[in-house]
């Protein structure tokens, strides 16, 4: 009688730890293709902005936009929670203020760095504008929160400084490789940020009462 219910405790214990690595594989899959799809979309709209103020003027535009709009797209994935229509708004707070802070430091970092570092700064907080925004909302349901901040500013970081070697007017024509880098580090964001937030939801997500049952 003991062997069976220990046989039983074990087989219910494997075939939840099987259901959380399938419901954490769906959260990623669907975070992926919303996050990449959106910015995507945002980085083609935006194209003809390369032509006016250059790439860096671009890029600043797509993290303000793509920002916005990625939380929208990603309200609608997540899994259910109280609360959840927060997320547009945190995602929004913190795209202007990520905003914001690039555009009041440039003149202030730029004569104490060089190119590279003064790029990687610069991206390194539009994605701790955009991350605290949303940890905001995100530490309520999870915990270790303060991991998806620093996803986004590792991100951010990168995908600012793929922009480095070219600049001009018809960037996506004379700056082909760079357009291309610039997409993978989006591409790269899309699935790093997509398997951290399916790993707090599946494994330290909170049981208070500000959750309902996930999907």
């Amino acid at each position: 009688m003991t062997n069976n219910s220990n046989n039983q405790t074990s087989s219910s214990i494997h075939e939840d730890e099987h259901s959380k690595i399938q419901k954490g594989v769906f959260i990623w899959i669907k975070w992926t293709f919303a996050t990449l799809g959106t910015y995507t979309f945002v980085l083609l709209g935006l194209a003809f902005l390369t032509n006016m103020g250059g790439h860096y003027f671009y890029i600043f535009a797509v993290a303000l936009v793509g920002g916005i709009l990625s939380g929208i797209m990603q309200w609608v994935i997540l899994p259910r929670q109280k609360m959840k229509g927060l997320w547009i708004l945190g995602s929004f707070i913190g795209s202007m203020f990520g905003g914001f802070a690039v555009y009041i430091s440039m003149d202030m970092l730029f004569p104490f760095f060089n190119e590279s570092t003064y790029v990687l700064i610069q991206g390194a907080i539009m994605g701790a504008g955009i991350g605290i925004g949303q940890w905001l909302i995100l530490h309520y349901w999870v915990r270790y929160a303060y991991i998806w901040i620093l996803t986004l500013i590792i991100s951010w970081a990168l995908i600012w400084i793929t922009l480095l070697g070219c600049d001009g007017p018809y960037f996506f024509v004379h700056c082909t490789i760079t357009a291309l880098k610039l997409y993978g580090g989006f591409v790269i964001m899309s699935f790093a940020t997509g398997a951290v937030i399916a790993l707090l939801f599946t494994y330290v997500k909170k049981d208070t009462h500000l959750n309902t049952k996930v999907k």
